[in-house]
């Protein structure tokens, strides 16, 4: 571990924790009337101040770690889930998609029906090509949409 981590993960917030609890007891010696510049009665705030900003530096990264980790999880819960329904509306989508081609076969292509189911398949095509992008979502990249946000799958699959 080199010097700089050293200097921001232990030094940094032992001094800053000593700092604010320094200034704590000179506004305490203020307020009751005491010398606040006697050097005697900041060993201990200087210490203790210390520690804590130490403690709570060493518990802000295990809290940080744990929000990343939970982020991480729904991250995978909604990948997986999403990976689930694009399964799930594959097969009826196939299934469109066959009847349709079962259904042009019968049909002239000049013929308003054709074209028609000619639609309907190109339609049902797009919407498997949108399940297999979102099986291929791997982040969690957003767009301005409306008043809110909503998932960019191009983004997100690249």
């Amino acid at each position: 571990m080199g010097m700089k981590p050293f200097l921001v993960t232990k030094i940094l917030p032992f001094v800053i924790g000593a700092l604010i609890l320094i200034s704590f007891s000179a506004l305490q010696k203020i307020i009751i009337g005491a010398n606040p510049f006697m050097i005697k009665g900041y060993v201990i705030p200087f210490i203790f101040g210390g520690a804590s900003g130490i403690i709570i530096a060493f518990f802000r990264k295990k809290w940080e770690k744990e929000a990343v980790r939970v982020e991480t999880e729904k991250l995978q819960a909604i990948i997986e889930m999403a990976a689930a329904v694009c399964h799930e509306l594959n097969q009826p989508l196939q299934s469109i998609s066959g009847y349709c081609e079962l259904l042009m076969m019968d049909l002239e292509e000049g013929d308003q029906s054709y074209k028609q189911i000619k639609g309907i398949k190109g339609q049902v095509d797009r919407a498997g090509k949108i399940t297999k992008k979102l099986m291929r979502v791997k982040r969690y990249e957003t767009k301005d949409y409306l008043k809110g946000k909503i998932i960019d799958i191009d983004r997100a699959t690249e």
